[in-house]
């Protein structure tokens, strides 16, 4: 399709994924600041340049290239990836992105073009994570990543916790970007290779060093291989370096929470999968090596028990919706770590991340319709919502159970799908995974009971409801559970502290209905997790 461009030079049709990423930067850049184009106009202009990004590597990938073009590429820039996996992402990137724009305008109105250029952006630092072989241009991407993501946060302030939030996220980004440079420094130093292969190739660098020279240098890749996990381990925050990352859920608007919290993320949970990939463990076996290997594995594999067992046990005493929610992305993605480290199948690694991000999406739809000037939703909040408005608490309901993974929602098949992975020869470890799965999952299953229990059973506490499209119409009172006569009568403001589903966005109601019987059909049909397959 694309292929009429190596005509122009080999090198534009190679890097066309890229360069059109980049075109499209500049395209809304000028549209935003200079034409004043409508937000919903830049929206769809913006969302044509991801379509051609992923339409041409797909071409790329998918065509013997001449001799000629590969002799001009260098080795380091460009290597072909799961294609599936990029276009999971960049699915999640479409839904995502849309949704954002659109419930975020009455934070942000006046910056949405802006907001769009961001997103744009983020979506080209993600394809360089998922498609290059070229580490120094990964840490280059990692990096644009986490400031496109200071940005986003910082575009609408209420007050100093946003800022506060932002900062240490920063100070926590700092800290992994500095345990990444030092480990690809040490890495450097055993295989002065500035690409991916080094992992793929890494047992025959070693023995070229000598039979004397090979344990040295095992044990100097083994700390840099770990300096360099922990950096990345750090981006997608799970225990223990999961510091202060909760109070961006806190901090930030839930409409774009999806956005700034967990699809940065994906890309760097793609890369760590394609390292333990190309590790190519069943020759490191087969040599003799298996302990160089197996060390690193049972270190990644402590982060995850970690990751299963303390964060629900931190999301049972929070007050604050967001915050367990965020405590409750800490386990999920330990739980698609695990996955990874313990050999799932691509599939069901893809159907996690998947129906996750989708369900966890639906429930900051709903919080964005009940969030206050703090931009937090508390369980006072949440009380009696099922009294106040039916629709937005059967559907929180449902998003909370699927990503616990209840029965009769999609959540459930990933989860059996995830328990079914956990295959390790040590039998302490396999006995150590099982029991923080399962003691995370029930302590998590009682945290959101209780915020489920709070929606559907209490009648007392704040609430805060929200009308129109004007940050400045919301308000708090005592809650109003049913709107009788007898209520009003005690309550003049009675009316004003329930939700008016006639005030609602359209989009709003209509996309938590569409995402709520996804989650629901996926209990009938598991394959519907994955029907963005088709796409590959």
């Amino acid at each position: 399709m694309f292929f009429w461009l190596s005509s122009i030079h080999p090198l534009v049709y190679m890097y066309f994924p890229y360069i059109s990423i980049v075109v499209g930067v500049l395209v809304l850049v000028l549209l935003a600041s200079f034409l004043r184009v409508p937000p919903l106009a830049v929206l769809i202009i913006g969302h044509v340049f991801p379509i051609i990004s992923y339409l041409s590597y797909k071409d790329i990938v998918g065509l013997d290239l001449p001799a000629e073009i590969l002799a001009m590429t260098p080795d380091f820039v460009y290597s072909y990836r799961i294609v599936p996996f990029l276009a999971m992402f960049t699915v999640l990137y479409y839904i995502s992105s849309t949704l954002t724009v659109l419930l975020s305008q009455k934070y942000i109105h006046k910056h949405n073009a802006e907001l769009m250029v961001m997103m744009l952006a983020t979506y080209g630092a993600s394809v360089l994570v998922i498609t290059t072989s070229s580490l120094i241009t990964l840490y280059l991407a990692v990096e644009m990543l986490a400031i496109l993501s200071y940005i986003m946060m910082g575009m609408y302030r209420p007050n100093g916790r946003t800022l506060e939030a932002i900062l240490k996220y920063f100070l926590m980004g700092l800290v992994g970007t500095a345990f990444m440079l030092m480990g690809l420094s040490i890495l450097m130093y055993v295989a002065p290779i500035p690409s991916t292969e080094l992992f793929r190739t890494l047992i025959p660098i070693l023995e070229s060093k000598g039979v004397e020279g090979f344990e040295n240098y095992a044990r100097i890749f083994t700390i840099g291989f770990v300096l360099f996990m922990t950096g990345l381990l750090f981006k997608i925050a799970v225990v223990p370096f999961h510091a202060w990352s909760v109070d961006v859920y806190q901090a930030v608007p839930s409409s774009m929470l999806i956005f700034v919290g967990m699809l940065p993320k994906l890309p760097i949970i793609i890369f760590i999968l394609f390292i333990i990939l190309n590790l190519n463990l069943d020759y490191v076996a087969m040599v003799g090596y298996a302990g160089l290997i197996s060390k690193i594995i049972v270190a990644l594999l402590f982060t995850v028990v970690l990751s299963l067992a303390l964060p629900p046990a931190m999301a049972l005493v929070q007050t604050s919706v967001k915050r367990l929610l965020g405590y409750s992305s800490i386990f999920n993605v330990g739980i698609i770590v695990m996955m990874i480290l313990t050999g799932a199948t691509d599939m069901n690694i893809l159907s996690y991340i998947f129906a996750y991000t989708v369900a966890l999406l639906g429930a900051f739809i709903v919080l964005d319709r009940l969030e206050d000037n703090n931009m937090d939703v508390s369980l006072d909040a949440l009380s009696g919502l099922f009294y106040r408005s039916k629709f937005y608490a059967i559907a929180l309901t449902t998003f909370l159970f699927s990503m616990l993974g209840m029965p009769l929602t999609m959540g459930f098949w990933v989860k059996i799908a995830a328990l079914k992975n956990i295959v390790i020869p040590d039998g302490t470890v396999l006995t150590l995974l099982v029991v923080a799965f399962l003691i995370g999952t029930i302590v998590l299953i009682a945290a959101y009971v209780r915020t489920v229990g709070t929606m559907f059973f209490y009648s007392t506490g704040v609430v805060v409801s929200y009308k129109g499209d004007d940050s400045s119409q919301y308000t708090q009172g005592m809650n109003v559970l049913s709107p009788t006569a007898e209520n009003a009568g005690t309550n003049a403001n009675a009316d004003y502290n329930t939700i008016h589903l006639a005030d609602e966005p359209m989009v709003a109601k209509v996309v938590v209905f569409t995402i709520g019987v996804y989650v629901l059909l996926g209990a009938v049909y598991p394959n519907a997790i994955t029907l963005f397959h088709f796409l590959v």
